[in-house]
């Protein structure tokens, strides 16, 4: 089960993202219960938070018996970091992840320490990893004009005091 710290996170993600993207109809930001597919249609995943283009969302069906029905085109995932998954969330999923065409960003987020690591790919295809560990920092979610201050997803934790 989620710790309170990971359900206050994941809530304060969705909801700022959500405040960046009012007006705009372009992206779509979407809760842990969205799977997301790898190329493969065979690996799926459902991330703490994931960014889609609105008009251009890709429904597949994936899982053993083809019953889950899974977005192939995320151009953003967010994951918050648990003891039990870190190690598969920077390592199996990552790779994974990278795989998604239409992907442009990985962020980890975590839950113990004031800590964003911001992974984007840039237009020769490389992924450049940004590490953000003040609450005054502002990351960017897709694009620059679309900017989440990491106080603000710490609100209402045990990190919130300090």
């Amino acid at each position: 089960m989620a710790t309170e710290n990971h359900c206050t996170i994941e809530s304060n993600i969705i909801g700022e993202s959500r405040s960046l993207f009012i007006g705009q109809k372009y992206y779509k930001i979407f809760g842990e219960s969205f799977a997301i597919t790898t190329p493969d249609l065979k690996t799926y995943y459902l991330p703490d938070a994931s960014i889609v283009i609105a008009k251009d969302v890709k429904y597949v069906k994936v899982g053993e018996n083809k019953q889950v029905d899974a977005v192939s085109n995320a151009v953003g995932v967010i994951e918050i970091l648990s003891d039990s998954t870190e190690n598969y969330d920077r390592t199996i999923k990552y790779e994974n992840y990278k795989k998604i065409p239409t992907l442009k960003q990985y962020t980890l987020i975590s839950q113990h320490k004031i800590q964003v690591e911001n992974f984007v790919k840039n237009a020769s295809g490389e992924w450049k990893c940004t590490i953000y560990t003040s609450k005054n920092d502002y990351f960017s979610v897709i694009e620059d004009q679309f900017k989440l201050k990491v106080g603000n997803l710490y609100l209402q934790t045990s990190l919130d005091e300090e």
